[in-house]
């Protein structure tokens, strides 16, 4: 944030803009490291505590999506950012379309699959589907994940997949009920 006493003059990063350059920087297997420190008279601004405040409050609700992940090898997602671990595949969503529809795009060769999704801020449970989007000699299968139109959200959030070991079969992907 820096040592200036008026913080007026400079664009002040929130905690948005942190979280985006935490899950940006898990995502791709680093880390991150964040400063607050207090002034010469032992105090915090009080902006750095409104954020240390509201970065603890999303980290609360999903630090599962955090903490002893791994960088999940999918092509990134305009959606926001992939992590991993064990039999979970998280993805932080920064950017909710529309159509509260979100398509994962999974390599036909990935021994992971899908299985369910959930928020993981509330455990609610999500519909997802097998697409076929009509594409021959597509390298990828794809996943619809539908968010309620009730859930909103002013904080990226979090969806949580849940996944089996296996192989991929598109065939049989379009005869299950997920």
């Amino acid at each position: 944030m820096g040592i200036y006493k008026d913080w007026s003059q400079f664009y002040t990063k929130t905690a948005y803009d942190l979280i985006d350059m935490l899950m940006h920087s898990v995502s791709m297997g680093g880390n991150f490291v964040l400063n607050f420190g207090p002034d010469g008279n032992g105090q915090m601004h009080t902006g750095e505590d409104k954020l240390a405040k509201e970065l603890g409050d999303w980290m609360k609700l999903n630090s599962e999506a955090v903490y002893g992940v791994t960088h999940a090898a999918l092509e990134p997602s305009s959606y926001g950012y992939y992590t991993q671990k064990a039999n979970a595949l998280y993805l932080t969503v920064f950017n909710r379309p529309v159509n509260n529809q979100i398509r994962l795009k999974i390599p036909r060769s990935a021994t992971q699959v899908p299985e369910a999704a959930s928020l993981l801020a509330n455990k609610t449970s999500l519909k997802m589907k097998f697409v076929d989007i009509g594409i021959d000699l597509d390298k990828n299968v794809y996943f619809d994940i539908t968010l309620p139109a009730s859930f909103m959200s002013k904080d990226p959030f979090v969806i949580k997949i849940d996944t089996k070991t296996g192989k991929i079969n598109a065939r049989e992907l379009e005869k299950a009920h997920m």
